[in-house]
């Protein structure tokens, strides 16, 4: 009896053992389950906590609690991965200069709204070559993908309408296994044209500027020469320089107004003015001018016109440059109207505008030359034009400060039956 106690006694011992040594060899796993438990809840209520230390874990209650939390997390984050894509590709769109991405195989994987809109037939998913056909820039690419080197080159792309274009090719950095290229178009042709105006401009300007001079040179060589005892001769080369001098002064005196008008060119006006007194000086001011010369003038503007927005001067400086050239170019009669109108005519503002009108009933103008009348120093008649002491850029002149204006200028003319200019202003309200 006292053995089988002593059994008893012994097989408890051991049970009480071995239940206290798994218990201790299980408590550290236990215990790093609850810290793995509690830091995937932390990560549902903090960013970017600090992750747990924990050796070896074994399975349970807390080992499935640890897979309900990863499989949470890897849900959370991937909606917030879709969310920054989702972003990103907004932020991309938003991005007004045409954007492409191209893979390995010169195939476009992204493009923004203004790139889908550059190529009306879209480039995504197609090779480069598909929608910018242009033999340099896609050299570029390649060289760009085989040498991850980044470069730029400047590009004309001629549909719809032919545009300049600077391209940025940014080459992917060469640790990266997947190689992608960035091409960025950025839109120069404004710049370019300017650039080519500037150009012509000078050079046409030395031009008109070098004939007069070339014609004092040789009457004060004359007057030096063989006329210096000559009287009638004197005379008749005096008048000559004289003119030509009157001509270089309006020259750079319409030259220095053309660059101040550009300068101002965005600053629209703010005063208000009143057409009909405007137009009534400009055509005193011609008649003033052209007495003993055979030149009617028909003044047909009334007198409750509403103001306009503008400046005086410049908007006096248009309309004696339209009047001139109907007096010079149309014929002893001209007519100058305005009227109100409801809808302002393209490219100025919306609204109700004043619309002014200067006709002539001379020799019109040919239907191709309409285009180019307000470029500067484009004449119809050069000969003629100089003969009357035109300087070409009367109309360019004028066009500047409508534009300036906010305002529209049409030219309307048919040969054998004169021609008509007009000015819409806005009302100033």
């Amino acid at each position: 009896m006292i053995l089988d106690w002593i059994s008893v006694f012994q097989a408890l011992s051991v049970w009480a053992v071995g239940t206290a040594g798994l218990a201790a060899l299980l408590y550290k796993p236990l215990k790093n389950i609850d810290v793995v438990s509690d830091y995937f809840s932390a990560l549902e209520e903090t960013p970017d906590p600090s992750p747990p230390v924990i050796g070896k874990v074994i399975g349970g209650d807390g080992l499935a609690h640890i897979l309900n939390g990863t499989s949470r997390l890897v849900r959370r984050y991937a909606t917030a991965g879709q969310q920054v894509q989702a972003e990103l590709d907004l932020l991309v769109d938003k991005i007004p200069m045409p954007f492409l991405q191209v893979d390995a195989n010169r195939q476009v994987i992204r493009q923004n709204k203004a790139a889908a809109l550059l190529f009306s037939d879209g480039a995504l998913g197609r090779d480069l070559v598909t929608s910018i056909r242009h033999p340099e820039l896609v050299a570029v690419v390649d060289q760009a993908l085989s040498t991850h080197e980044s470069t730029q080159i400047e590009i004309t792309l001629g549909s719809p309408i032919e545009q300049t274009f600077l391209c940025h090719v940014v080459a992917s950095d060469p640790k990266v296994e997947q190689d992608a290229i960035l091409i960025m178009l950025s839109n120069i042709t404004e710049v370019v044209r300017g650039e080519r105006m500037r150009v012509d401009f000078v050079a046409n300007a030395s031009h008109e500027i070098r004939s007069p001079l070339a014609t004092l040179a040789g009457c004060i060589e004359t007057l030096q020469g063989p006329a210096k005892d000559d009287p009638e001769g004197r005379k008749k080369f005096l008048e000559l320089a004289s003119g030509e001098v009157k001509r270089m002064t309006t020259l750079v005196s319409d030259l220095l107004s053309l660059s101040q008008i550009e300068v101002n060119q965005h600053i629209a006006p703010s005063d208000s003015i009143d057409v009909a007194s405007v137009l009534k000086r400009v055509v005193d001011d011609v008649k003033a001018g052209s007495e003993g010369d055979d030149i009617e003038v028909e003044f047909n503007v009334p007198s409750d016109l509403p103001p306009v927005t503008g400046h005086d001067s410049e908007l006096q400086q248009v309309f004696q440059n339209l009047v001139a050239n109907a007096t010079r170019y149309g014929g002893p009669k001209i007519q100058v109207s305005a009227e109100k109108i409801e809808k302002m005519p393209p490219p100025g503002l919306k609204g109700p505008a004043v619309r002014v009108r200067v006709r002539d009933w001379g020799p019109g103008i040919d239907p191709v030359h309409l285009p180019r009348l307000t470029e500067r120093f484009y004449r119809v008649d050069t000969v003629r034009s100089r003969e009357l002491g035109g300087t070409g850029l009367g109309l360019a002149i004028a066009k500047h400060v409508v534009n300036r204006h906010q305002g529209a200028l049409e030219i309307d003319s048919e040969v054998g039956q004169g021609s008509t200019f007009s000015v819409c202003l806005p009302l100033n309200q």
